[in-house]
């Protein structure tokens, strides 16, 4: 979902997320336009998955995967 009213409305979206991103571990919004996000690469609890961060500068429209040194 995003929303451009401050919360008062909201839409729904399906952004173009790279297929890496799995499972939401963690959301962050820096203000109105960028969020950072944190995604599990796999679906298996039992054992540690890859993790991928996308980021937006668009309110949520395109994500582009962070680039991690040494990743």
């Amino acid at each position: 979902f995003r929303s451009n009213k401050q919360g008062q409305n909201w839409t729904t979206i399906a952004p173009n997320l790279p297929a890496a991103a799995v499972t939401l571990v963690e959301l962050s919004a820096v203000d109105a336009q960028t969020v950072w996000s944190v995604w599990s690469e796999g679906n298996s609890q039992s054992q540690p998955q890859p993790q991928v961060v996308l980021r937006t500068t668009d309110t949520g429209s395109h994500w582009s995967k962070v680039k991690i040194p040494g990743d």
